[in-house]
């Protein structure tokens, strides 16, 4: 598929330069940001202009292309910083650090900051709209050209073909920059215990070279406060099990153990163990009191006991036949009776 430029949407019905036209787009702009995409009409944006409908009509074919001339503003923003901070990386490891950090750090701000603009991305993405496929292949292009700098420089491994490579990174970072996938994580912060661990997915299978220096990444392991649980989606070599071991990283090698690593450090993250109870002290016992003999039956020693606030189970003391029959009518099963002679 040819790739579209982020700025193309629905086919605009006027110059795409003209000024009504970007005139109804900054009016969009505000009042989708203060009341919602949803909740805007193209009545609502020609009474907030001054305009008729069928003079907006003539401009724009439907609220859609209007919503993605917004949409494919917000993404360009976030992609051009994307770009010009990977265009700073001194190599191709610092540049898909830069990637990651920039993509998801400006797609968490326009989450939080300009949250019904915001909607409108998300409204975006799950419709599929153009300037959400045109930045998708954006994004994929400029990713590409990182790893395949890193592989010509030797920095990145070239077994796996780029294209698995890509689409693995893409999907790692999908949750943190697609609106609807960071949308439903936000949802479900008020509902859920924060997961207080780090996955990082990465290919180990170079047998002589390794993604970062160990050096470079102890620092950072011991800085860290979360747990770390590192996964290989391909098979990790034994000699980047061996250099990562020396920085105290167990590798993963498959899905399920990887899943399992992280439901134990999230229950270990939220496990809040119970506050110690203040130690009670009992009161001193003075047992002399309670001696009418120098000897004590089993039941007298018992009792004695649950008194001075030992647990004891509890029994009753039969002497007689109206005393059993009486401890018979109370009794609860299983049933257990001890039988001493005098």
């Amino acid at each position: 598929m040819s790739k579209q430029s982020i700025a193309k949407s629905a086919p605009a019905r006027g110059p795409a330069e003209h000024a009504v036209r970007d005139q109804i787009i900054e009016a969009a702009h505000e009042y989708f940001a203060h009341y919602g995409y949803a909740k805007t009409t193209v009545a609502d944006l020609a009474r907030a202009i001054g305009f008729s409908k069928a003079y907006i009509y003539r401009f724009f074919e439907s609220k859609q292309a209007i919503g993605e001339a917004i949409a494919g503003e917000c993404l360009a923003e976030i992609f051009a910083k994307t770009r010009d901070a990977v265009e700073s990386g001194r190599d191709a490891n610092d540049k898909l650090r830069k990637f990651a950090k920039t993509l998801t750090s400006a797609s968490i701000d326009l989450a939080f900051n300009d949250r019904k603009i915001y909607e409108v991305a998300a409204h975006a993405s799950s419709e599929n709209w153009l300037p959400v496929q045109a930045y998708v292949e954006r994004l994929q292009a400029l990713l590409e050209d990182i790893l395949r700098e890193g592989r010509e420089s030797g920095q990145f491994e070239r077994k796996t073909p780029i294209d698995e490579t890509c689409r693995a990174i893409y999907y790692a970072l999908l949750p943190f920059i697609d609106p609807v996938f960071l949308q439903r994580s936000i949802d479900l912060l008020s509902d859920s215990a924060e997961v207080d661990a780090v996955l990082v997915v990465l290919s180990l299978s170079s047998e002589t070279r390794m993604p970062f220096k160990q050096a470079e990444l102890k620092p950072v392991i011991d800085a860290q406060k979360k747990p770390l649980v590192f996964y290989s989606y391909t098979l990790p070599s034994n000699f980047a099990r061996t250099e990562l071991a020396k920085s105290g990283v167990v590798v993963l090698s498959g899905l399920t153990h990887t899943a399992v690593a992280l439901k134990q450090a999230a229950t270990y993250a939220t496990f809040k163990p119970v506050a110690a109870a203040a130690s009670h002290v009992p009161a001193a016992f003075d047992i002399a009191k309670h001696l009418t003999s120098s000897a004590l039956s089993e039941y007298d020693s018992k009792m004695l006991l649950r008194s001075a606030g030992v647990a004891m189970p509890e029994e009753t003391l039969v002497t007689g036949k109206t005393a059993l029959e009486a401890a018979l009518a109370h009794a609860h099963f299983p049933l257990a009776m001890k039988i001493q002679s005098r």
